[in-house]
């Protein structure tokens, strides 16, 4: 049994999920997916918003 390779495949993986309207979250989001090395993931809806976004 080896230790090292058990603790290597017991690894935790990492994964960041975002939901983005005005691409703000999907910066952030893409900064902390670089940062850590984790995944990424995107929430869409199934239907789109039809509201218009309120810049600032």
């Amino acid at each position: 049994m080896n230790l090292d390779n058990d603790k290597e495949q017991m690894r935790t993986k990492i994964v960041v999920i975002y939901y983005s309207v005005g691409n703000n979250t999907k910066r952030i989001a893409e900064k902390i997916q670089k940062e850590i090395g984790a995944d990424i993931a995107r929430i869409d809806t199934v239907i789109p918003y039809k509201v218009p976004m309120i810049r600032l």
